[in-house]
């Protein structure tokens, strides 16, 4: 190969690997937590109104932490996300995770999931998690499409009264870790709530 095509060579897949980083860090399980705040880190409110989210100590499945949203009024739903602000490769997303429920009523806990840029969304209702449950694995599932995907949103939520605790989430994007894809950051990401 001579020398200026084997250095435009290079430069491309220089180029081209700078675009596509490792790992993505994805907070799922909770433990890391931002001390000005205390909550995860990377997770916010996502809708207030009547409810309350608040870091459980006491009440886990796995680790240190779990996430308790807690009704104090009737106001539609309350939830909790994590944007995840890259681009990836694949087809289908599922998140797995870990519920707990006290006095649910009028309403439905849940994980949900939504890709931006796609009309993909699902938050379990038809799963109708409602009452009084020990802790258990949930698990919701959506089509991919790279080409008009601009971010990701996961999260937790609860419709109705009573409270709700979620903990362990795990994202996967073709039976990945989601933190074992490679992706591309996006310029803009866009939140956007249940």
């Amino acid at each position: 190969m001579q020398r200026p095509v084997f250095m435009f060579f290079l430069l491309t897949c220089f180029i081209s690997s700078s675009h596509l980083k490792a790992q993505v860090i994805f907070n799922g399980d909770l433990e890391n937590i931002d001390p000005k705040t205390n909550m995860p880190v990377a997770w916010t409110n996502a809708m207030k109104g009547g409810y309350t989210y608040t870091l459980d100590s006491n009440v886990v499945y796995h680790g240190k932490y779990s996430i308790c949203i807690t009704s104090s009024d009737a106001y539609p739903y309350g939830a909790i996300n994590c944007v995840i602000p890259y681009n990836f490769t694949g087809h289908t997303l599922q998140l797995k995770g870990f519920i707990k429920t006290e006095n649910v009523t009028n309403g439905y806990a849940g994980i949900w999931m939504r890709v931006n840029g796609i009309d993909e969304f699902d938050k379990m209702e038809k799963q109708n998690l409602h009452g009084t449950n020990d802790w258990k694995e949930y698990t919701i599932s959506m089509p991919y499409n790279s080409d008009v995907a601009r971010s990701l949103n996961v999260g937790a939520l609860l419709t109705g009264k009573g409270k709700m605790w979620f903990d362990n989430l795990r994202l996967y994007l073709d039976g990945k870790l989601i933190e074992k894809v490679p992706y591309k950051p996006v310029v803009e990401p866009t939140v956007n709530r249940p």
